[in-house]
């Protein structure tokens, strides 16, 4: 995660010597804001009309683009033509997608209340470099249990599935803090993988209702009551256990 976070600034930094314009934060800022809408597509890579890239960099610069502007869409790194016909793009590699897509999920944990994120088209939760480049910007930003678990509770307030709630959820696991706010219901969310390792920290105040969730991984050496409630939940594998009989009880009977 540390070393994509730095590529990416690099990146940034090359682009925005080339457009001259804009300089390096805005320039990762509409690479991580067209991120976040190409979670809306199946696979996060995106489905992307040139509008859209236009209003976002909009969003992120505060004004149409000029000339220079409009170079530097057409040649943004990581994207690649999708449909030559309609101009579409999509990004061409999935971790890039997902480290520039971490970016609007740090800066809503930042501050919640006035970088509001709409995730209600979100396909699934971010991969695991996705959720480890928040965790890395969020140490590094000495972000602390409350910030996040203040993150998670306004993220969950949004109507479901609660994509956005998952990513700071995971980062927190991530992180081996513990969600300091009170009981919080996430629903119908789809996450690749949820690990709970031997120093994970007490989760026992979420709940996951109707989840999909690729892996989970179950250490034995973390106590039962610290884990989450999982009710009504669908498992592609679980491991670290032998079986249903070895589960533990936070995962009802309904999954």
């Amino acid at each position: 995660a540390a070393g994509w976070h730095a590529l990416l600034d690099r990146i940034s930094e090359r682009e925005a010597k080339i457009a001259q314009s804009v300089d390096a934060d805005s320039v990762r800022q509409l690479i991580e804001r067209i991120a976040t809408l190409g979670r809306s597509s199946i696979g996060g890579l995106g489905n992307l009309l040139p509008e859209q890239l236009v209003k976002a960099f909009t969003e992120v610069c505060g004004y149409p683009p000029d000339d220079n502007g409009t170079l530097l869409i057409q040649r943004l790194p990581g994207l690649g033509v999708h449909n030559p016909e309609d101009g579409t793009r999509k990004f061409i590699d999935i971790d890039f997608a997902s480290v520039a897509a971490a970016g609007d999920v740090f800066r809503f944990i930042a501050d919640p209340f006035t970088n509001p994120l709409d995730d209600s088209t979100w396909q699934a939760s971010l991969p695991s470099i996705g959720i480890e480049t928040i965790a890395h910007r969020s140490y590094a930003a000495k972000f602390a249990e409350g910030k996040l678990s203040a993150a998670v509770k306004e993220a969950s307030d949004s109507k479901p599935p609660h994509t956005l709630c998952a990513d700071i959820v995971r980062t927190i696991i991530e992180l081996s803090m513990s969600y300091r706010g009170s009981v919080t219901t996430l629903r119908d969310v789809e996450i690749p993988e949820l690990i709970f390792y031997s120093n994970s920290a007490d989760m026992h105040q979420l709940v996951f209702h109707g989840a999909l969730v690729g892996m989970l991984e179950l250490s034995h050496e973390v106590p039962d009551d610290l884990l989450p409630n999982f009710s009504g939940c669908y498992f592609g594998s679980i491991e670290g256990r032998t079986g249903r009989q070895d589960l533990p009880n936070q995962i009802d009977q309904e999954c």
